[in-house]
């Protein structure tokens, strides 16, 4: 039997499980980057008792990371897709990323509605259809599944007949970086089959550890042009309360009031500083 070791994001035990679900000749285990940067040396010195190092980008370019006594490397993409989420952003301050009331995603739309002095009754105003047509926001489907297909074939993984099959089945981003578990699984399966490893389908899935995480509505407007159902309300992790768009607001603002506002910035993302810079323009009309 080999023994494998993949290290990934936060998709890592998701992939890994469904690896081992596919395939009973290998034995995996699963190391998220977060646990990697606490335990940088001890896996250095790890590497070589493992018969293949599964890596993602992110976790090749850790600070201290050294993979030279690995027998065999094999990389991956992590899976991100921004076409059910296009309001998603990452806001740091003096380069440190900050909370809000779902873990570290906030909603674009807020984030420049608070640094341009708008209130929360105006900043909820804004997430209608017209203002999302406005930043782009109804084409990002389009254009992210160009780019996830892009980002897959760089690695000589077909991916597109798949995301057809997902996209029937309503939403399968629970966030832009939070697939459901069966794109993983279907991920899980197409690395297998492109190494040469038989990948045998019992109809069984692991459990779907995002579905517990943080979760971001799929805003109705955005879910309606894509043939699916759409909603205004949030998940926190490790909770099944769901918040409503009002509240969500509300605790973003007071986040956001924590700061000094020209200190918040989004993440400086291609597609993210783009939409951003279209969101900013758009601010200057209403």
């Amino acid at each position: 039997m080999e023994r494998w070791i993949l290290l990934s994001n936060c998709q890592t035990y998701g992939l890994a499980n469904s690896m081992q679900l596919l395939n009973n000749g290998i034995e995996i285990m699963p190391v998220d980057v977060g646990l990697f940067r606490q335990n940088v040396v001890h896996y250095n010195e790890s590497f070589s008792s493992y018969d293949r190092v599964i890596l993602t980008h992110e976790v090749e370019t850790t600070e201290g990371a050294d993979f030279s006594g690995a027998k065999y490397i094999s990389r991956i993409p992590a899976l991100s897709f921004a076409g059910y989420h296009p309001d998603i952003v990452y806001v740091t301050s003096k380069k440190s990323f900050i909370r809000g009331p779902i873990g570290d995603y906030h909603s674009m739309i807020a984030l420049v509605a608070y640094k341009h002095g708008l209130n929360i009754n105006q900043t909820r105003n804004l997430y209608n259809r017209q203002f999302y047509e406005a930043c782009g926001y109804m084409d990002r489907w389009e254009v992210e599944s160009h780019r996830l297909i892009s980002d897959f074939r760089n690695f000589d993984l077909d991916i597109w007949p798949y995301i057809r099959q997902w996209a029937k089945h309503g939403p399968f981003m629970y966030s832009t970086n939070h697939p459901k578990i069966q794109c993983l699984f279907d991920m899980a399966r197409v690395y297998l089959e492109k190494e040469g490893y038989a990948a045998v389908d019992s109809g069984a899935r692991p459990e779907d550890k995002l579905a517990f995480d943080n979760i971001f509505a799929v805003y109705p407007e955005i879910s309606e042009n894509l043939g699916v159902e759409g909603t205004y309300l949030f998940k926190k992790n490790d909770s099944y309360k769901l918040m409503t768009l009002e509240e969500f607001l509300e605790q973003s603002f007071m986040c956001f009031d924590q700061y000094e506002a020209d200190e918040l910035t989004p993440y400086p993302h291609p597609y993210v500083m783009e939409t951003y810079e279209r969101l900013v323009a758009q601010f200057k009309k209403v």
